[in-house]
């Protein structure tokens, strides 16, 4: 059982683990080499797609934690069917793969840099937080809850949207990580290039 009551909040949950077992799929048994390869200079590579993820994920929950609280102090309960704004959710469809358009990214959402041991865990440690906060907010009204952005107090959005954004702009990246994979000169383990060698 997840614990989650009301039904859109059960999607968001779900989207976030099929994300998480995306992520899991596409970089098992992969190597540093291939987690840090660019198909072109510039470009990102898998390593810095989940870094970015995981940046956005952490920009994010801090607002989300304060509109929970928020939330739950002016006792702003409900049940769905939520309805939210248009603007957001027109937002949110066009994060969805494939991109039709480059979009920019504010500098608070950029990859971390910094040294991480293992991304991809890092990666699992953020969708556990994220997750974890889709569980706190059952029981709120989803459109009446708000959230600012992280990269503007300008604008806003519903608790329900941010949670869908975030689901969305996983997807959008993973997507740009297939891509990556999916590259004719993506690099081989050393394991395949050893055997490749032996049979020369």
């Amino acid at each position: 059982m997840n614990g989650i009551q009301d039904p859109e909040l059960n999607g968001y949950r779900a989207a976030l683990e099929a994300n998480s077992r995306d992520a899991s799929s596409l970089t098992r048994n992969l190597e540093l080499v291939q987690m840090n390869w660019t198909p072109t200079e510039g470009s990102w590579s898998l390593s810095l797609c989940l870094r970015h993820l995981i940046s956005t994920t952490n920009a994010y929950i801090p607002q989300i934690d304060r509109a929970i609280d928020a939330g739950f102090r002016r006792k702003l309960h409900g049940e769905g069917p939520f309805r939210h704004g248009w603007f957001i959710n027109r937002f949110i469809r066009a994060l969805e793969p494939p991109p039709t358009k480059k979009m920019w990214g504010p500098k608070i959402f950029s990859p971390d840099l910094t040294d991480v041991e293992d991304v991809v865990s890092g990666f699992d440690v953020s969708q556990t937080e994220l997750i974890s906060r889709a569980q706190a907010a059952d029981g709120l009204h989803l459109s009446r809850v708000r959230v600012a952005s992280p990269a503007s107090n300008f604008l806003w959005m519903s608790l329900g949207q941010a949670f869908g954004i975030l689901a969305a702009h996983q997807r959008r990246h993973l997507w740009q990580a297939h891509e990556i994979r999916r590259h004719p000169e993506f690099p081989d383990s050393a394991a395949r290039r050893t055997l490749t060698k032996e049979y020369e």
